[in-house]
């Protein structure tokens, strides 16, 4: 592998030929640079600081937006001494992640607030210095109040989430699902409707509804709902758990 880089890059530009170099270490490339812990931070929401802080990426359709949190992380003496150490520390893995994750287009920075403006014009002029060397020559704007920061980037490529990650089954991408309750009302409310359309024959109803278990569980829980339906609607309906129905999903099957 080292000689066919070799020679490919004496054909492509030979004055670059000095940098390849061989490696002899016994451990995977990957792991010696710390590669490994890089790609596995750029799939990950939340990015935690050596000081105890962290910032969360939320990459959406229109820009991104990167929080900061300060965690448990109090330092010494001042506080404010203490919340500019925080901004100054997220301001360098910001600049690495954005990087990393090749994020283009508008970024919003929403860092802890600062009193001070003197510390407000430091950290800017950080995150510049930070930016200073980066090839899709970002541009950073003042903060403005509630300590936010606009960041606009050259889209030169697509993020590296398009390719480290894929929309989740269960939520279709969204970042969240149905809770317990809410199926469990929709459930109910299939149930009404399915009597109200059978009230004519005026016979029981015993219809078969199959659930994640733990939904069965939620289910069994509301007695007053089940009586109900029982009462008014003459429908008494068998749950059946099936776990590897999803959580949000449900089927309803007449008698």
């Amino acid at each position: 592998a080292f000689s066919k880089v070799k020679d490919f890059v004496k054909d492509l530009q030979p004055d670059l030929q000095s940098r390849v170099k061989l490696f002899r270490g016994k451990e995977g490339l990957f792991k010696k640079f710390d590669i490994e812990a890089q790609i596995q931070t750029a799939g990950q929401k939340k990015v935690y600081l050596k000081n105890g802080g962290s910032i969360v990426i939320e990459e959406l359709e229109a820009f991104s937006v990167i929080d900061v949190n300060s965690g448990r992380f109090m330092g010494k003496g001042e506080p404010q001494d203490a919340i500019l150490s925080v901004n100054l520390s997220a301001a360098q893995v910001i600049a690495q992640q954005i990087r990393l994750r090749h994020l283009g287009g508008i970024i919003l920075i929403d860092f802890i607030d600062m009193e001070s403006e003197k510390h407000r014009e430091k950290l800017v002029s950080f995150l510049e210095k930070e930016f200073s060397e980066d090839r899709s020559r970002p541009r950073v704007f003042p903060m403005v109040e509630l300590g936010l920061v606009q960041i606009t980037r050259k889209r030169e490529r697509h993020p590296l989430s398009t390719f480290l990650l894929q929309d989740c089954p269960s939520c279709n991408g969204q970042g969240y699902i149905k809770s317990y309750s809410a199926v469990v009302g929709e459930i109910f409310q299939a149930l009404e409707e399915l009597a109200q359309k059978r009230l004519f024959l005026k016979k029981p109803l015993f219809p078969k509804v199959g659930c994640h278990p733990k939904i069965e569980e939620r289910i069994k829980k509301e007695i007053k709902s089940l009586e109900f339906l029982k009462k008014e609607f003459r429908i008494t309906p068998e749950i059946i758990p099936d776990p590897l129905l999803p959580e949000k999903s449900f089927t309803i099957k007449r008698d």
